[in-house]
């Protein structure tokens, strides 16, 4: 089975090419596995001396795509030019992933990217969710949180909090569901069991703390008539006591803060509804340990043996 991994380094000034660096260096490569890096090559070599020719044979290959900095990049802290390059390696990325035939067995690996520093290069998206949707042509995709415990999608993203509640609407609700029943009829063949939590504490004690969880009362009856089996509103404070294959939550952190308390760096965070597969690891630059030599690849490793089928729990 051919395998084709496709890895940003994300911004270049954080701890993207130092894990790309440590993972390499204790990775065996597959048969038939095709990975390209792409990344700024004078920065990953800060990091290591793999000569990644001698990586390359007839059955499989590791390649590095260099996109070279105009400027010096300033290590651990983020810069225009940092963002700049990072949206580089992701564009440059996609457009590889769109001239694989094969999507099915295709992944797109993102290392952390900065916000911060997109913003100070004038790029008017907030990060790789949106550009990735726009770039595939697609209605809709699923923040997607995958653990050996917890396997949870956002309904909002990176949402200011005050606003999630005028943000939750039928079609929203829907979408993130259809996404979620089809990535696990496509890759497990079953439908799953969905669970909703519910926005407010208590999921609202039946309207005395909050209205918001008749929405997701509506939403709940509609899928369950289009044969997807979403739960009514859970409390979200105990939502894990409700047996499922999978969960929703309203907002981010109603889902995250559980979801890296319980899985550390080896949770993965997944991009669904694309026509490929795109994995990046659940953490964010760390600025402040950039090249303390401590960076943590067990995030990677979680991805890869995910590719590779060896954790994939449905």
């Amino acid at each position: 089975m051919n395998k084709n991994i496709i890895i940003t380094m994300g911004d270049p000034a954080g701890i993207g090419p130092e894990i790309i660096a440590k993972w390499l260096k204790s990775y065996s490569l597959h048969n038939n596995e095709l990975i390209i890096i792409l990344g700024s090559y004078n920065v990953f070599k800060k990091y290591s001396d793999i000569n990644i020719e001698k990586y390359s044979n007839q059955q499989n290959g590791l390649y590095f795509i260099d996109i070279k900095s105009k400027d010096e990049v300033l290590m651990g802290k983020p810069t225009k030019e940092s963002g700049l390059l990072s949206f580089k390696y992701l564009d440059k990325a996609i457009s590889v992933v769109e001239r694989i035939s094969d999507k099915k067995d295709t992944y797109l690996v993102t290392m952390p990217i900065s916000k911060e520093a997109w913003k100070m290069a004038n790029i008017s998206y907030r990060g790789h969710t949106g550009y990735l949707k726009d770039r595939a042509g697609v209605d809709d995709v699923l923040m997607y949180f995958y653990g050996e415990k917890l396997k949870i999608g956002l309904i909002t993203t990176h949402t200011p909090l005050f606003e999630v509640a005028n943000r939750l609407n039928l079609e929203k609700i829907y979408s993130k569901a259809f996404i979620l029943n089809e990535y696990y009829k496509k890759y497990f063949n079953i439908s799953p069991k969905i669970g909703l939590l519910g926005l407010n504490p208590h999921s609202g004690e039946n309207g005395i703390i909050g209205t918001e969880e008749e929405i997701l009362n509506i939403a709940s009856s509609f899928c369950q008539k289009k044969g997807i089996n979403l739960s009514r509103p859970l409390v979200p404070d105990a939502f894990w006591r409700y047996e499922a294959d999978c969960y929703l939550a309203c907002y981010h952190d109603q889902a995250l803060i559980l979801f890296k308390y319980i899985h550390g760096f080896s949770g993965i965070n997944m991009t669904l509804g694309l026509p490929y597969m795109r994995l990046s690891v659940d953490h964010g630059t760390a600025f402040d340990i950039v090249g303390k030599g401590i960076a943590d690849t067990l995030g990677m490793e979680y991805i890869m043996e995910y590719i590779w089928g060896k954790r994939v729990k449905r």
